[in-house]
């Protein structure tokens, strides 16, 4: 509830700073804002707003490229294809702080080292961005976010070009996200999981920026050259607003981890072997679950690898594992005409899943260590299931003799 209230809040204050008449002097001072995590989805990484703040006309405000919608028709929909809007929102510095010190989280200035000149450039990007037909921006969780905007507004402000040190180190982008949502988390398992080759590229310096605390610390230490190469620190000034509280972290429970629950349901898998004399039905029940659970997931993980526009999830050899026809097999296999056919689509499966294992030794893509345990539980099922077709097979053979 709180972060629609959140949202309402931005937008609500937008519409009446939008009717004000808007005017700086020549002594308003523009900063970067940077606002530490907090625990809801759509803030896990933090966030970056612009502030303009003019102590002579007493105007202070925040321009926030952070809005979106969640009553836009069809928003999750949207949202998988990665065709969601947000927007460029304005609200008042006291209500920005207020949020986030109602979420107990960290907000630091970065106070820019403008020219005048780059001062009045830069805010009048920002307002021709405001306009209604420009504020609009279609998202982009890695190239255009509210982080990658106000980067790319002081560059095009600035008189030269700025020069950054590249202070962050070098990784991949599924190791800077997996920094943010943990190890062995289920938003780091479904991550991994919708993630593709992509995902393992190192990120270069202004790719990486389109997190809000690496892009904090580029801006820090970056030069500006001027025309006639004259150099003069971007940031002249950096300050914390607010402060986070200590805070008791809970601890996860490692039973219910990605991790272990895929151990566990790995050693049921191979105690069956041992217990499916004894119940009947216990293993048919077990490899139908298992089959169409697995692809159910690789139906999602199809639609967004060839209809979504989401960076990162295109060539996703998660699908070697995650085969959409399990699905089909998995609500069939009680059928047992369709026994000889299931043999060969196991003999397939097992085939591809020893493949992307390959994969993942060869770091070719990363795979969440919670997918090991499952990808060796469905070939050590499938492997039963074609021992078992044999066996049957032979018997059959020696009967007709």
């Amino acid at each position: 509830m709180q972060k629609f209230i959140f949202i309402i809040c931005f937008c609500f204050t937008s519409i009446i700073l939008s009717a004000q008449y808007f005017s700086v002097s020549d002594s308003a001072v523009v900063s970067v804002l940077t606002c530490s995590p907090m625990e809801e989805v759509y803030a896990q990484y933090g966030h970056t707003a612009i502030r303009v703040n003019d102590p002579k006309s007493g105007l202070d405000i925040v321009f926030n490229y952070g809005i979106f919608d969640f009553g836009t028709p069809n928003f999750v929909g949207k949202f998988v294809a990665g065709a969601t809007d947000y927007q460029l929102g304005i609200t008042e510095m006291e209500n920005f702080l207020h949020e986030y010190d109602a979420h107990n989280q960290m907000v630091t200035e970065q106070i820019l080292n403008f020219t005048c000149a780059e001062r009045k450039q830069f805010i009048k990007a920002l307002l021709d961005n405001y306009q209604q037909e420009n504020r609009f921006y279609r998202y982009n969780f890695i190239y255009d976010n509210c982080s990658i905007r106000p980067r790319d507004k002081i560059l095009y402000a600035t008189e030269g070009f700025v020069l950054f040190n590249d202070v962050c180190e070098q990784k991949t982008f599924r190791s800077w996200i997996g920094i943010y949502v943990g190890a062995d988390t289920w938003t780091k398992f479904g991550i991994d999981l919708i993630f593709g080759e992509e995902a393992d590229r190192m990120a270069t310096q202004k790719e990486s920026m389109f997190l809000p605390e690496l892009l904090m610390l580029e801006l820090q230490t970056a030069k500006i050259i001027d025309k006639i190469g004259v150099k003069r620190n971007l940031i002249s000034q950096k300050r914390v607003l607010l402060s986070k509280k200590e805070n008791k972290k809970q601890i996860d429970n490692p039973f219910i981890s990605p991790l272990t629950l895929s151990i566990i349901i790995l050693v049921i898998g191979i105690m069956i072997i041992f217990l499916e004399k004894y119940i009947r039905y216990l293993r048919r029940s077990f490899d139908s679950v298992l089959l169409m659970i697995t692809g159910l997931a690789g139906l999602l993980v199809a639609y967004l690898m060839f209809f979504s526009v989401h960076p990162l999830v295109q060539s996703n050899y998660n699908l070697l594992w995650l085969n959409p026809f399990n699905t089909i097999v998995g609500a069939t296999i009680w059928i047992n005409r369709l026994r000889k056919y299931f043999f060969f689509y196991y003999i397939i499966n097992v085939i591809l899943i020893i493949a992307a294992l390959v994969i993942s030794a060869l770091s070719i893509q990363v795979f969440n260590d919670a997918a090991i345990p499952l990808m060796l539980l469905i070939v050590v099922r499938l492997s039963r299931r074609i021992f078992r077709a044999k066996k049957r097979k032979h018997k059959h053979r020696i009967t007709k003799v």
